[in-house]
């Protein structure tokens, strides 16, 4: 069996940016099972593969077909470490309007511990620290 190397288009479109038939990148995923290592590694696949803009809006903003983004995924899974690594990551590539637009799920239904899962999530996001540091960087 030969071994045939991928593109570097193959593993941008098709590893790093493909998605399901549930919208979810494999970032999405790897948020989705608390996998710390793994997302470290699509990160650094990322930066060696993505333009800024591309790991801003396809991945750290790209919403699922719930309308989930990546923290919120991580959020419902309760994930301290996972929601730390994503908070760091968001507040170093993220302006505070784009962190606006991943703190807060927007018409969700969804009832989760607390209420809304607006609430769940600004919960945990806040645990972890993200609603802080984007609080200092106004």
């Amino acid at each position: 069996m030969a071994k045939e190397k991928l593109t570097a288009d193959e593993v941008k479109n098709k590893l790093l940016l493909g998605t399901g038939r549930d919208g979810r990148t494999v970032f999405h995923n790897a948020a989705n099972l608390g996998k710390l290592i793994l997302l470290q590694k699509i990160m650094e696949w990322a930066k060696e593969n993505l333009t800024l803009e591309e790991i801003k809006n396809k991945l750290l903003l790209a919403i699922d077909y719930m309308g989930w983004n990546i923290l919120h995924v991580a959020a419902k899974q309760g994930n301290v470490a996972v929601l730390h690594i994503l908070r760091e990551w968001a507040t170093e590539r993220l302006t505070a309007e784009e962190i606006n637009k991943i703190y807060f799920l927007p018409e969700s239904t969804v009832d989760g511990p607390s209420g809304t899962w607006q609430h769940y999530v600004g919960d945990m996001i806040s645990y972890s620290g993200l609603k802080r540091n984007k609080q200092q960087r106004k």
